[in-house]
């Protein structure tokens, strides 16, 4: 949330509601949510019986397989901070 916000505390329930377990589920089943960062979706029945639909071509075995060794690398580009201010 901004520093900035002037609603903080309705900011802080939306938050609270969109990272909640069943909205996660929900979007990841619907198709509307890429790669849920919530283990509860990653273990749950109704996820892994849709992601293992042929088009999804191995999804959960090949994410299984490289999460450990996976990480985040951002690279810096120049105008950055100012195209994502704007």
């Amino acid at each position: 949330m901004n520093a900035a916000s002037q609603k903080k505390g309705a900011a802080w329930l939306f938050i609270q509601w969109a990272t909640s377990k069943q909205v996660e589920l929900t979007g990841a089943i619907s198709g509307k949510l890429v790669n849920s960062p919530r283990a509860s979706t990653w273990t749950d029945k109704a996820w892994l019986e849709y992601a293992a639909k042929p088009e999804f071509n191995n999804f959960v075995d090949t994410f299984k397989a490289v999460r450990k060794r996976a990480a985040l690398a951002f690279t810096h580009r120049v105008g950055f901070a100012e195209a994502m201010n704007a």
